[in-house]
């Protein structure tokens, strides 16, 4: 297995898919994660950042509650990034030291991530966005955002 890379967030190689079994991966396909309109009008506000491509918010457990990312993003790659978003909070943080906010940069694009009470949104953008003001913002729409996720 070679270096873990960005895009593997993104994207399911050849390789993943002979590795996973051939059920689930039809059953991700059909059904499209369950998403929350407010959470999605929400997400919408981070666009107002200039750079800023799209967002995703997700539950710790790592279920999709809304997303805002190009159509390019289908439901099985949705699911897989909502799980591996929280899979990195949960690798990335310990108990003395919990995340609160990575950044993560490829070819060009940047992956933000802030831990919410909730669980995390992840914003994709350009490297150049203006990491203060997009802090900012998502601090904005976090406070919505806890406010419109379902508790579980």
């Amino acid at each position: 297995m070679g270096p873990w890379k960005i895009k593997d967030l993104f994207w399911i190689n050849n390789d993943d898919e002979e590795a996973a079994s051939p059920a689930p991966r039809r059953a991700a396909a059909k059904h499209a994660p369950e998403q929350v309109p407010e959470v999605r009008r929400a997400l919408q506000m981070l666009r107002d950042v200039s750079g800023v491509l799209g967002s995703l918010a997700v539950t710790n457990d790592g279920d999709v509650c809304g997303s805002d990312l190009p159509r390019a993003f289908d439901a099985a790659a949705l699911e897989s990034l909502g799980m591996r978003l929280s899979q990195l909070r949960a690798a990335l943080a310990s108990a003395e030291h919990p995340m609160k906010t990575a950044t993560f940069r490829y070819e060009g694009h940047s992956l933000f991530v802030s831990q919410l009470d909730f669980g995390l949104v992840g914003i994709l953008a350009e490297q150049q966005t203006n990491a203060p003001a997009l802090d900012m913002v998502t601090r904005l729409v976090g406070q919505r955002l806890s406010a419109a996720v379902p508790r579980r």
